[in-house]
C-alpha cells in the first residue's frame, strides 16, 4: 500500500468523520431541517462535479471514454449515497445527535459493504467464524453507544437549582418580594403604618 492510498483514505475518514457534526450544525440554523440537505446537494455539485470536470478537462479526457455501464452504476452509487445522507438528516431531525448517529452509521456500513461484496463475488463459502464474531462486536458496540451516550444534565447552583443569579453573581430577588409589590414599589401598608406612628 503506497503513500497515495493512505492519503486518500485519510482524506476520506477526516471528511466523513466531520460530516455528521457539520450537518447537525447546519440543521440547527434552519427551522425546516430538510433545507440542510439542499445545501449538501449544492456542495456536492461544486465538489463532486466541477472539480472532476476540471481535472478531466485539463487531462483532455472530459468528452471521451464514457460508457453506458459506467454511467448507470455511477448514477446508482450517487443515488444510494444521497439516500444515505437523507437518512442521516432524518435521524438528526428526530432528535438524534451526531455523537450517537454517526458511530452507528459507520459501524454498520462496513458490514453492509462486506455482505454486498461477498454476494457479488459469491464467496459465502469462504467466510470464517471471526467474521460473524466481528458482526456481534459491532452490534454490541452500537447498543453500548445508545445506552452510554452523553446526556445533558441541568446546571445546579450552590444554593440549589431554583435560585437564579444576576450578572454580578448575587442572587436575584423575587418579583413578589417582601415589603414590595410586583413592580418593586414599597408596600402601601408599610407606608401607612409609618405615617401613623409619626
Amino acid at each position: 500500500m503506497n503513500v497515495y492510498v493512505l492519503m486518500g483514505v485519510a482524506l476520506t475518514f477526516l471528511c466523513w468523520g466531520s460530516y455528521g457534526t457539520l450537518l447537525h450544525h447546519s440543521q440547527d440554523g434552519f427551522q425546516d431541517k430538510w433545507k440542510a440537505i439542499i445545501c449538501v446537494g449544492v456542495a456536492y455539485f461544486f465538489v463532486a462535479i466541477l472539480v472532476p470536470m476540471l481535472i478531466l478537462h485539463f487531462d483532455g479526457k472530459l468528452t471521451t471514454g464514457w460508457t453506458t455501464g459506467g454511467i448507470a452504476w455511477g448514477l446508482l452509487a450517487g443515488g444510494i449515497g444521497a439516500l444515505g445522507a437523507i437518512g442521516i438528516v432524518y435521524a438528526m431531525s428526530q432528535g438524534g445527535k451526531p455523537i450517537l448517529v454517526m458511530p452507528m452509521v459507520f459501524g454498520m456500513a462496513p458490514i453492509v459493504n462486506t455482505f454486498i461484496s461477498i454476494s457479488v463475488n459469491k464467496q459465502w463459502g469462504d467466510i470464517r467464524w471471526t467474521f460473524y464474531l466481528g458482526i456481534c462486536l459491532v452490534i454490541v458496540g452500537a447498543i453500548t453507544a445508545i445506552l452510554e451516550a452523553p446526556k445533558k444534565t441541568p446546571k445546579v447552583g450552590p444554593q440549589g437549582p431554583k435560585e437564579a443569579s444576576s450578572k454580578n453573581g448575587s442572587p436575584q430577588t423575587s418579583l413578589l418580594s417582601e415589603g414590595g409589590d410586583h413592580h418593586g414599589l414599597p408596600d402601601q401598608k408599610s407606608e401607612t403604618a409609618g405615617s401613623t406612628q409619626g
